[in-house]
């Protein structure tokens, strides 16, 4: 607040500063403008004319309340600043920062030393402050700052009293090598959507001013946007890093030559750096490379680094059994320090605290990416939306198709008509996006399979089964209903949960499946790639397994929780139907109860129309291989009466509905269970046209 109270500053984290009017509530002067990152505090000045701003991206700045003008900007402190405070004559300004100095501004900066200050606080006389680390007070800092000002002494300020340390020396000028990112994907900033809970994670853990080393993961599904978060972070803090240096770890042979990369920048940087200038030559040997970058990040003095270990998908670690892997840990500084970031698709890294990138949960994120990237206006386009909530929240593929229709004439709409109709044709005649030389679609979710049929063939064939059930819900005994009949393989990974869940974890590993309590998903793209790319030709094995899987685990209305296990069966039914739709299915290799099940499910979620077709297709197929009379056969007569009463076909169910009956009179008597039901059936049928006698008798 002004020292009137009519004023209120706000500061923000977009990187600029507002007044409103407390009494209104209105906005007052132009939007402060001019930090290039976070704004942590402001301050007042005591006649309310001035405005101090600290800001994340190292510098203070001075503002004119009134015009908003800038007055000046003061740089000095080598990291985030977090706090600002006007002595009570308004002539003199502290800050603090994490760089563990407080500093006093007149005409030039004074910095004294002390651990990491988050707040600084003037006492009424201006002969005292205070900053929050261990309650320091700095009266001969005050006093020297105040003889300099007013020409007594020109004097530097000394330490305070309670603490003789001298002010920590700024790093040696080897070590400041700045921001590198050599050939890591060039990605436009304008086109980072969101992630505002993963950055604050990031900057948090990758703290410089730590003590201890830290190690931090992004992972998530192939085309999350871990890379694209990395960098953005490494852009975006680079200031409070002494290094920061992108790595490409996707194979040990490529880190190797990046190793080599950075032993010479080293080199070049500074020649007088404890890497003597004859021991890095252009013919230096990989491991000799290896061993110095590794040095000289070990360095007592050299602890503000980091590095970004881009694309460590294919781990070699204690419960990772990979052939072609490696222990990215080979390459860790030999002291335990400094800050490492790796992006992976492995969420079975346990050395690092992990932050788990998942899709936009926004609809308005998604549409903001396609927006973007098309260059034109997705906001408030119904097709943008409907292709926005196709694609569920994954950047890669709505980059993809903005990127896609940026190039063409084609609308979002034709774009979702395409994706839906044609995928494969779609996916190979679509570029990848620029900023990635050897990436689309679905070339990394490749890799990932590939890993794991390597460690585990049989989960490699379950997940491509998982493209003819349903994506949102599957479950161990969804599968193991299914393993009566099913090939050996199958068998084999379904004889138990144990063995189950080891194939689920080796897919989770990679992130291809998603865990969550009581089942397990796909993302709808994963899905999607799987039928339309993965798998070619339709195979009919795994078709008629998923089919059975499903049928096999349907209650029958008899039952007392038939609605609540039917209803998670439901999107699993809808996905045989849509390959029903795409494809000419050989129903003479399908069970006939499979059949019958599915067509039971259908007329309980409301689809008549492919229920009566699936239980006439059970109905032929009964009557066949059993006979009209075989209570097999009865059954699928009466559930088809059902079925036609629903429809309001009423000839029809009563014809079917006296078929059963005479049946299961024969077979069973007139006392049976299933005699009494279709009897009942049928004074229902009676009773809904109106025919009173023949529904009471």
């Amino acid at each position: 607040f002004s020292p009137a109270g009519k004023t209120l500053a706000s500061a923000s984290e977009d990187g600029t500063v507002r007044l409103w009017d407390t009494g209104s509530g209105a906005a007052l002067a132009a939007l402060f403008e001019g930090h290039s990152d976070s704004v942590s505090a402001v301050a007042f000045s005591p006649d309310g004319k001035t405005l101090a701003s600290a800001s994340e991206d190292g510098t203070v700045r001075l503002w004119d309340t009134g015009s908003g003008a800038v007055l000046a900007a003061l740089e000095g402190h080598s990291d985030s600043v977090s706090a600002v405070a006007f002595s009570p004559d308004g002539k003199t300004l502290a800050s603090a920062s994490e760089d563990g100095t407080v500093r006093l501004w007149d005409a030039e900066p004074v910095a004294a030393s002390a651990p990491l200050a988050q707040a600084i606080a003037f006492s009424p006389d201006y002969k005292r402050a205070w900053g929050d680390t261990e309650s320091r007070v700095w009266d001969d800092i005050i006093n020297k700052f105040s003889d300099a000002r007013e020409g007594r002494s020109a004097e530097p300020p000394l330490m305070p009293k309670n603490d003789q340390r001298t002010e920590r020396p700024p790093l040696p000028p080897s070590y400041q090598l700045g921001l590198n990112l050599g050939d890591a994907p060039q990605i436009d900033e304008q086109l980072f959507i969101g992630r505002e809970d993963e950055l604050a994670c990031l900057h948090k853990w990758l703290s410089p001013s730590s003590e201890q080393q830290n190690v931090v993961t992004i992972s998530g599904l192939g085309g999350i946007g871990k890379t694209q978060l990395g960098l953005h972070f490494a852009r975006q803090y680079h200031h409070r890093y002494s290094a920061i240096v992108w790595l490409n770890t996707s194979s040990e042979v490529t880190l190797k030559a990046a190793y080599v990369s950075l032993a010479q920048r080293i080199r070049r940087h500074n020649k007088q750096s404890e890497i003597r200038q004859g021991e890095v030559t252009e013919q230096l040997k990989e491991e000799q490379a290896i061993q110095l970058v590794r040095q000289w990040l070990s360095q007592a003095e050299n602890k503000t680094w980091l590095l970004m270990f881009d694309n460590y998908d294919d781990p070699r670690l204690p419960g990772i059994g990979s052939s072609t892997g490696y222990d990215i840990r080979s390459f860790f500084p030999y002291s335990t320090q400094g800050s490492i970031l790796i992006t992976t698709r492995s969420s079975r890294i346990t050395f690092a605290k992990v932050v788990r990138l998942s899709k936009f949960d926004h609809l308005n994120q998604s549409l903001a990416v396609l927006t973007r990237r098309s260059g034109r206006q997705a906001q408030e386009d119904v097709d943008a939306k409907k292709l926005a909530k196709r694609f569920d929240g994954l950047p890669l593929a709505l980059a993809t198709a903005g990127d896609y229709i940026s190039q063409t004439a084609d609308s979002f709409g034709d774009y979702l008509h395409m994706y839906e109709q044609s995928w494969d044709e779609l996916a190979e005649n679509s570029d990848g996006l620029m900023e990635y030389d050897d990436r689309t679609l679905y070339s990394t979710w490749n890799l990932s399979l590939k890993q794991v049929a390597a460690q585990d063939a049989q989960a490699a064939e379950l997940f491509r089964l998982m493209g003819y059930l349903g994506n949102a819900d599957l479950w161990y005994e969804l599968f193991r209903k299914g393993a009566g009949s099913a090939p050996d393989w199958f068998w084999d990974i379904t004889k138990s949960k144990a063995r189950f869940n080891k194939a689920m974890a080796t897919l989770h590993s990679y992130s291809l499946i998603e865990a969550m309590p009581g089942h397990y998903s796909l993302h709808t793209c994963v899905h999607d790639w799987i039928l339309g790319y993965l798998i070619s030709k339709f195979d009919m094995a795994l078709f008629g397994l998923a089919t059975h899987c499903v049928a096999r685990s349907v209650v029958w209305d008899s039952t007392a929780e038939y609605w609540v296990v039917n209803s998670r069966l439901n999107h699993h039914a809808l996905r045989i139907e849509h390959c029903q739709e795409r494809e000419v299915i050989d129903w003479n290799v399908i069970d006939i109860e499979d059949m019958h099940r599915i067509g039971f499910l259908d007329s309980m979620m409301g689809r008549l129309k492919e229920a009566e077709e699936m239980l006439l297709r059970a109905l032929k197929g009964y009557e066949k291989a059993w006979g009209a009379e075989h209570t097999s056969t009865l059954n699928t007569v009466n559930n088809l009466g059902n079925l036609y009463s629903n429809q309001g076909k009423m000839a029809e169910a009563e014809e079917m509905y006296l078929r059963a009956l005479k049946g299961y009179e024969k077979v069973w008597g007139t006392e049976h269970t299933s005699t009494l039901n279709t009897v009942n059936n049928l004074g229902n049928l009676y009773s809904n046209q109106g025919k009173m006698a023949e529904a009471e008798e």
